[in-house]
């Protein structure tokens, strides 16, 4: 990669450009991520929440946390294993994304025929 004094005027835009474009999908991501939690919360009483969670010892909210990470750790290992025969330069950050996108869709969309209303 050339340095920034190196470069042309060309790459310099091209590298804005690219900068902007990744600021922008972080922004778009961030900005899913709150519909995505406020619509997992909406009909959540907060106030209830909030006092249940005082009420948890930390040790316990701690164990959970330990849980959930693993379970992702280990599916995003799994899913890696998998797809390696199929696609060998697929990364980690990549299948953790489609794991995580995933289950915001299994939020979201009522697939299972419990979740249909009536």
């Amino acid at each position: 990669m050339q340095r920034t004094s190196e470069m042309s005027a060309p790459d310099l835009a091209e590298s804005a450009q690219h900068k902007f474009l990744r600021l922008a999908l972080r922004l778009l991501r961030l900005s899913v991520g709150l519909i995505l939690l406020y619509l997992a919360m909406r009909e959540a009483k907060v106030r209830l929440v909030w006092s249940a969670l005082q009420q948890v010892h930390p040790g316990w909210l701690a164990i959970v946390l330990a849980t959930i990470l693993a379970t992702l750790a280990f599916k995003t290992w799994r899913w890696a294993l998998l797809l390696r025969p199929v696609v060998p330069e697929i990364g980690l950050t990549d299948i953790l994304g489609a794991l995580l996108v995933g289950q915001a869709a299994n939020i979201l969309l009522p697939l299972r025929s419990w979740d249909l209303p009536a």
